[in-house]
């Protein structure tokens, strides 16, 4: 496989993208999320973030020292696939293709 790409960014999301770099995938991964942000831990958000005691920064669920090298398509939806072509479409007409 020439790039994976994975349809969500969230901790599911960046749990796929971490596994696969564990296992030794070295190709292109590429994260559709249509969420604004990387990845975060939601319940702190819900609670001390909103309360202003947490900051941004504190929500991260990726750490300082981890390079997923992989490209990440925030605010953005995937809409559909073409296994044929092997492309995936997404909102504002933007395509992935494998």
């Amino acid at each position: 496989m020439r790039t994976v790409a994975v349809v969500g960014a969230s901790l599911a999301g960046l749990s796929a993208v971490r596994s696969l770099r564990k296992r030794g995938y070295d190709g292109r991964l590429v994260v559709v999320g249509d969420e604004l942000h990387r990845p975060y831990d939601r319940p702190p958000l819900s609670k001390e973030f909103l309360a202003g005691t947490v900051g941004e920064a504190e929500l991260a669920l990726e750490t300082d020292d981890e390079d997923l090298r992989a490209e990440w398509l925030l605010g953005v939806r995937a809409t559909g696939l073409d296994h044929a072509a092997r492309t995936l479409r997404l909102s504002g007409g933007r395509e992935v293709q494998a």
